[in-house]
């Protein structure tokens, strides 16, 4: 019988659990045994792996996190780990390994790849907008600035708000403009008079002021202490990065993980394995990892 494996990696996201729901539906209607590991790969790499029978799993389709738990796939840049990574998985004989993940994740599965494990990687992470909970954390996110923005200008304050995803992402630097806010990477405080300037001008045009700092950009406090230094303006920092990874998935994303699924699995049937999926004018499609 065909044996996969199951992990969640890197930073959780909405909609983890959507997608392992999803490949335990087509295993079972496929006639797959699935197995899942705990942990991310640090899970491959102790040996914690556990039987998934669909049946027992039917109300985590729409549960927020990941039931397998996720690690940090940083870890494995080590080579001892990696190795033990790789016995492991020939020791529990199974077929492909499923990744659901982030950037690191896929570099890890590039290296198991290049070590002869089969690999399938379906994009689950905010910084890129084709990604199975990227659409579920923009709307959460929306909402809690709505609510910050609200609260600020009653107060007449500038609240600096730090935010995940990459700092290149288009759409988050679409939803800063929309709102009026300004957007701060490593990039900006080269030139710290500019942004001194645009605050003074959300101050003239509506007695307050929305900062939005980019998930690389470590020095929130530092920046609040230099505006309250060089203005009259009270300033608040608010580091907000982790309180919209969880949840519930929206709509968007439980169709995306749902598609993202069972092309994984109809990729394994056909024995097209290493590959990641991404979306192509709104489809699913397969790209060859190496």
């Amino acid at each position: 019988m065909k044996k996969i494996a199951i992990l969640s990696s890197s930073r959780v996201s909405a909609g983890m659990n959507t997608i392992i729901y999803h490949l335990l539906k087509s295993c079972y209607n496929n006639h797959i045994e699935s197995y899942g590991i705990l942990d991310g790969f640090n899970g491959l790499m102790t040996n914690q792996i556990i039987k998934l029978e669909y049946q027992n799993y039917l109300s985590i389709m729409n549960q927020g996190g990941t039931i397998l738990h996720t690690g940090d796939p940083r870890d494995f840049i080590n080579q001892e780990y990696l190795e033990q990574v790789i016995n492991h998985y020939y020791q529990n004989q199974f077929d492909c390994l499923f990744v659901i993940g982030g950037h690191g994740s896929y570099n890890i599965a590039r290296k198991l790849i290049n070590k002869g494990i089969h690999c399938i990687v379906i994009p689950c992470t905010l910084d890129n907008d084709y990604s199975v909970g990227y659409s579920s954390a923009l709307d959460t996110l929306v909402n809690m600035l709505d609510k910050l923005y609200d609260t600020s200008s009653s107060h007449q304050k500038c609240t600096i708000i730090k935010i995940e995803g990459c700092s290149n992402n288009k759409l988050i630097k679409d939803v800063c403009s929309s709102m009026d806010a300004l957007y701060v990477d490593n990039h900006s405080l080269s030139h710290p008079q500019k942004l001194l300037n645009k605050l003074q001008v959300c101050y003239d045009t509506s007695n307050n002021a929305m900062i939005l700092l980019s998930s690389n950009f470590n020095q929130g406090e530092q920046l609040k202490n230099f505006i309250e230094s060089k203005t009259q303006f009270e300033v608040r920092y608010n580091d907000i990065t982790f309180l919209y990874r969880g949840g519930m998935p929206n709509a968007y994303d439980r169709i995306l993980a749902r598609n993202y699924a069972y092309k994984a699995i109809e990729l394994y049937n056909q024995q097209q394995t290493n590959q990641y999926l991404k979306l192509k004018n709104n489809k699913v499609i397969a790209v060859n990892i190496i």
